[in-house]
């Protein structure tokens, strides 16, 4: 087993980044300072992004050959790298050479494969989502047809296997369907009508039984072969909280892998990781959450300007509550209709409840999945409640009953015994697994897809695992959850931007920036709302884009503005918005008029010389300004904590990237290996550079020392967060600054160690500082707003 990496860095194949293109970036990332490198899902897949994958034992061909693979794995060793492999056990993609799925299709239950994907085998076919209109009116359109050799029918480019047994040449095409183990549908039906798990509610995606031992074994066979000829060092877990037994799962893979798991664990705001998982933590999304709530102010003022502005007052909770049961009631009902039922069949037969309707206990259990405080609890299908879990069954029961009085009581009652385990039967137990499985795509979609795109006070708390109606966080929450990392996960990846990020690190910092100023911030609202209302349309009396959406433009405008981005590229992004907040457009239901509408008035108001553009130029500048401080800070902060440092690709200089695509876009790794090579490096590439290297060097300091939290004085100590990293005789410190726009003189603000230490010497610039026991800021940050420094 190789030691853990001190950093790792994340590289997003595609059809215009292979494996070859990441095997010749190696001696790059090398001397960047990384120690890992973990790539999307290279396994065979339908999308590039890779986690629709349609073959987890071979390579994807569109990414690599099989040489080409093997290469970049020897590459990676010689070059003293930890090689991380992201696999995605939940569920499996249906489009494209998907052997096992065209096997359940082609012979039903009969298939050595029909236990593999979580199909519901009560209903009398695989229901499939997939066509533009009605199977009627699909067949009349000629939009089905026969294969060339007659073994399947395609539709859309996909191919669709036909039962042997039921070929006869006599019969019309849509007799032939019916002969079928599976029946096409409308795409939109899905809502209502399901018969297979999906991850979240994407058709395309469908879940697998992992936790059949079967299906466990075939699913990892590649990846096993591959730990055991140690081609790869650790594993990245996609979406475990879709698994049915999460536990017994990261068991069986610890017997298989003794070395680094890191999980995609989404946890709530003060949620923890359970601690019987065998894992070395998270992939961390809820670091990336407190450090940008650290350079947030708590400034009431800027939930004023929101709500004057937009006219938005309903609190957070509430709107999330409200987006939850939409969701459920227009994306996820067949879902929720299919689970009530099977609690119906068994409850019905019990005296407490045998008179019970059917429709009651879908209410019920509609208010309880909208009231959940978190993603999912852990019940095992043997056992106790987990203590960690009780507190979030007990609010969202109670919740629920305040919420709808109207629904009978006797619902709720029934759902507390079975969710506390009262009623305790193997197929309770199995409603309970499932009811899990599901509150957690709930509240992925409902949470990070809707009340994200809906609820835009300060754009850059909005965030996978965030808490938004929590504005700022103070530097004792920092050290607390840093001292807690340290002590239960000290292996935990530290992640700040990624794939998955809405916004990269450096557009959050620059939005953080409004929090401090959040007067000048209504005034600039408020004249170019004035300047741009000319270029609205007006639509059945209203104007559109809405003051809400208005909102979130400004804000998208000023956290990418840096990057210079085009109109094409900021339209894709907020049409994305729009669409996931599914206020007067969505996906499923388009209004093209609305979009039209927002799309001409972004497109007026970016034109050059526009009015809005000179008004909004100094205080664009301005942002900017303590923007890049608080990027170059927050980079500080972050090489610096307990656990593994997880870069994501470009991240190491100014990238100021939007939700995906925008943030997998290509990056200029020639320009920055040609900063590398020349010594031309930005601010924040070089503290990359210098902290990484440092952190490799003194590895034990970083990933066993001990977290410390300073106490700062004097007249600007709310400006600085800074902490000790100490191991035996080595002592680091680390700090950072925040509120620029409110930074006046030093004069006696002060760091203050808790004993006097020997000569120390900072990091990246090598001054000497003699023998102390407290440190003048006006020292420490007299060139740049951060610093460390090194005692041994």
């Amino acid at each position: 087993m190789r030691e853990p990496p001190t950093s790792v860095y994340r590289l997003q194949l595609n059809e215009d980044f292979r494996i070859p293109d990441a095997t010749s970036l190696l001696p790059y990332l090398k001397e960047l300072g990384v120690e890992g490198i973990y790539c999307s899902p290279y396994f065979a897949a339908f999308s590039p992004h890779g986690y629709d994958i349609v073959d987890p034992n071979r390579i994807n061909p569109g990414l690599a050959t099989k040489k080409e693979y093997e290469l970049f794995c020897r590459k990676v060793h010689e070059h003293g790298l930890f090689h991380i492999a992201d696999i995605v056990p939940n569920h499996m993609g249906i489009k494209g050479d998907n052997r096992w799925w065209q096997d359940v299709l082609q012979k039903g239950k009969a298939s050595p494969f029909a236990s593999f994907f979580d199909i519901d085998w009560t209903k009398e076919k695989i229901r499939i989502p997939i066509l533009g209109s009605s199977l009627d009116e699909t067949l009349k359109a000629n939009e089905i047809s026969l294969t060339e050799d007659g073994k399947g029918i395609q539709y859309g480019g996909q191919v669709f296997p036909l039962d042997p047994n039921s070929y006869d040449p006599s019969l019309s095409l849509e007799e032939l369907l019916k002969r079928q183990h599976y029946r096409l549908i409308h795409w939109l039906m899905s809502a209502h009508e399901t018969s297979y798990r999906r991850f979240f509610n994407i058709n395309e995606l469908i879940g697998l039984r992992i936790e059949d031992p079967k299906v466990f074994e075939a699913h990892h066979k590649w990846v096993f072969q591959l730990l055991e000829e140690k081609k790869i060092d650790g594993l990245r877990i996609d979406h475990p909280d879709g698994l049915y037994d999460p536990k017994t799962y990261f068991d069986r893979l610890r017997k298989k892998h003794s070395g680094l798991i890191v999980v995609e664990k989404i946890l709530g705001w003060e949620e923890e990781l359970p601690s019987n998982w065998k894992v070395e933590g998270t992939v961390g999304y809820e670091f990336g959450n407190i450090l940008t709530g650290i350079f947030a102010k708590k400034e009431k003022a800027l939930s004023r300007t929101y709500q004057a502005f937009t006219g938005v007052k309903e609190p957070f909770s509430e709107m999330l509550y409200q987006k939850k049961k939409f969701y459920m009631s227009t994306e996820m009902a067949g879902d929720i209709k299919t689970l009530c039922k099977r609690l119906y069949t068994f409850t019905s037969t019990l005296a407490p409840f045998a008179d019970l309707a059917e429709g009651e206990i879908l209410k019920a259990l509609y208010e309880v999945l909208a009231t959940f405080p978190v993603y999912r609890t852990y019940i095992r299908p043997k056992g106790e409640v987990p203590e960690r879990d009780r507190p979030y069954l007990e609010e969202a029961l109670s919740l629920a009953r305040s919420k709808n009085r109207e629904i009978e009581p006797r619902a709720f009652d029934l759902l507390e015994e079975v969710l506390f385990l009262t009623l305790d039967t193997p197929t309770l137990r199995d409603w309970i697994m499932r009811f899990q499985q599901l509150s957690a795509p709930i509240m992925a979609k409902g949470f990070e897809d809707i009340t994200l795109y809906n609820y835009n006070r300060l754009l850059a708390l909005n965030e996978v695992g965030s808490e938004p109606s929590r504005l700022g966080v103070t530097s004792d929450e920092f050290h607390h959850f840093c001292i807690d990392k340290q002590k239960k996960w000290p292996l935990g990846l530290l992640g700040v931007s990624t794939h998955d990020t809405k916004r990269s690190m450096d557009v959050r910092m620059q939005l953080c920036v409004l929090s401090e100023m959040p007067g000048e911030w209504e005034k600039a609202l408020l004249r170019w709302e004035k300047l741009n209302r000319y270029h609205k349309t007006s639509i059945d009396g209203e104007l559109f884009p809405d003051r809400n959406a208005e909102y979130a433009l400004y804000q998208t405008l000023l956290g990418a503005w840096p990057s210079s981005p085009s109109f094409e590229r900021l339209w894709v992004v907020v049409q994305k918005s729009l669409k996931e907040a599914r206020v007067y457009t969505s996906w499923r239901h388009p209004d093209e008029l609305y979009e039209k509408a927002v799309k001409d008035f972004l497109r007026e108001i970016l034109k050059k010389g526009s009015p809005f553009l000179k008004a909004f130029a100094p205080f664009q500048k301005k942002v900017a300004e303590y923007g890049q401080l608080n990027s170059l800070s927050a980079s500080a902060l972050h090489l610096g904590a307990p656990g593994i440092v997880d870069i994501y690709e470009g991240c190491e200089t100014n990238r100021y990237t939007l939700v995906d695509p925008d943030n997998r876009k290509p990056v200029n790794f020639k320009e920055l290996e040609k900063e590398l090579h020349k010594g031309t490096m930005g601010p924040k590439l070089f503290l990359h550079q210098r902290a990484l290297h440092f952190r490799s060097a003194h590895r034990e300091l970083f990933l066993k020392g001990r977290y410390i939290p300073l106490k700062v004085t004097g007249p600007q100590k709310e400006h600085i967060v800074a902490y000790l990293r100490t191991f035996r005789k080595e002592v680091c410190l680390v700090a950072g600054v925040r509120f620029f726009s409110s930074l006046g003189e030093w004069g006696s603000t002060a760091i203050h160690l808790p004993k006097a230490l020997g000569e120390g010497r900072g990091v990246f610039f090598g001054e000497v500082l003699g023998k102390r026991k407290v440190l003048n800021a006006a020292d420490l940050f007299a060139e740049v707003p951060f610093s460390w420094v090194y005692w041994s």
